[in-house]
């Protein structure tokens, strides 16, 4: 079996959706020796033109950054030169994920020309709200219209868990299957209690007895890092022994480093920029709370890799968080942008170590029963072998 897969994100780059179609191609490839799989990624990250990295062979493209970090479009010179030499593999299957960007909208058309099935995974469980109400609303138009259109031309169209299945569903496109995303639990519940609290990357040594309250993800307003850090400067008012580590980078990288500047916080928030898998194991290792204010999101890999290590988490109540987090038993929901209820979940953890650990056991106990990557994986070769 010979599989096609475009992302405009992808390896090295460490979002979610780029991060959940490499485990299930990876793994797909590492148990099934038959199957090939290309990626034909945007070079977004500036990295090798081509390489095999865990098995994959990925090909990346000079692209052009609308909104760096977040929308960009592959440039056509070179995209469809990729797309000739690509029609010459006899591919089986044609993948595209998200139905924000450009390849969603003719990955279906190519796949019919070269005579392959089309299969699309879809993140999506809402409208993306931006900072701009001019971006809002283009994403809405997009969704609506080219997005929903392009959509109902594929062979097969996948979610990643109920609320996305039922906001797909509600744009007129059928789902025929749910593969959620998922971690490997085990691996992050053996890098706890490692050892030294050294922020990786950064390599900082934190006190004894310091309390850490972690973030990681993209550096953009759509995530709420401007949130976190309102939160850290409400809490290191009284808190002394308190340390924020923001791990990401994006558009607001910069601008944070100037605020944490001038505010004078530079010994108690740290900014690491991006992290590979390993030094995010690290990072969650040394943490106690792990916070994320996103304004949308779906069933986000960091809320997982968080809950399998056994982190107190407080998280927003969008897309499927809600069935991961059970408020007050697992964890703590928060509105997203409400500044008031993010401040006040941190202090309450911070006030209740005994239930950081309570609530950090029974996350890591469900993660660990209901997200796993091995099975996702199986869901997915079956469901290629059926659509074959």
């Amino acid at each position: 079996m010979r599989i096609l897969a475009i992302h405009a994100f992808f390896y090295p780059h460490r979002g979610g959706s780029e991060r959940y179609l490499e485990e299930l191609l990876a793994r797909t490839v590492a148990s099934h020796s038959d199957t090939e799989v290309h990626v034909l990624t945007y070079n977004t990250d500036h990295a090798a033109p081509s390489e095999i990295y865990r098995g994959l062979h990925i090909t990346r493209i000079p692209c052009i950054q609308l909104i760096p970090g977040q929308f960009v479009i592959a440039n056509p010179f070179f995209l469809i030169p990729a797309l000739l030499k690509f029609s010459q593999l006899h591919f089986d299957f044609v993948i595209s994920s998200v139905f924000f960007f450009d390849y969603a909208w003719w990955a279906w058309a190519y796949a019919r020309l070269i005579k392959a099935k089309s299969l699309h995974f879809e993140h999506a469980s809402g409208f993306t709200p931006h900072a701009s109400k001019l971006v809002t609303i283009a994403s809405k138009l997009i969704a609506r219209t080219i997005g929903a259109w392009s959509l109902r031309h594929y062979d097969s169209v996948v979610a990643i868990s109920a609320v996305n299945k039922a906001f797909v569903e509600s744009l007129g496109v059928k789902v025929v299957a749910e593969i959620p995303n998922s971690v490997d639990a085990a691996s992050f519940s053996a890098a706890l209690g490692m050892g030294a609290r050294v922020i990786p990357k950064i390599e900082i040594t934190l006190p004894a007895g310091a309390t850490v309250i972690t973030f990681l993800g993209r550096l953009t307003w759509l995530k709420g890092v401007l949130n976190v850090y309102e939160t850290a400067k409400e809490v290191l008012l009284s808190q002394k022994n308190v340390y924020f580590i923001l791990a990401g980078s994006g558009d607001l990288e910069s601008s944070l480093q100037a605020k944490i500047k001038v505010d004078g916080m530079g010994d108690h928030v740290f900014l690491t920029g991006d992290l590979n898998y390993a030094q995010v194991k690290q990072l969650f290792a040394i943490s106690d709370i792990f916070v994320n204010p996103s304004w949308r999101d779906t069933l986000p890999t960091t809320v997982l890799e968080a809950g399998a290590a056994g982190l107190a988490v407080i998280a927003s109540r969008v897309g499927a968080i809600p069935a991961i987090i059970v408020d007050g038993y697992s964890g703590l929901l928060v509105t997203p942008g409400s500044q008031t209820d993010l401040d006040q979940a941190v202090n309450w953890f911070l006030a209740h170590p005994a239930k950081r650990t309570e609530f950090g056991r029974n996350l890591r106990l469900h993660v660990q029963s209901n997200y796993d990557w091995e099975k996702s994986a199986t869901s997915f070769y079956e469901l290629l072998l059926k659509q074959r």
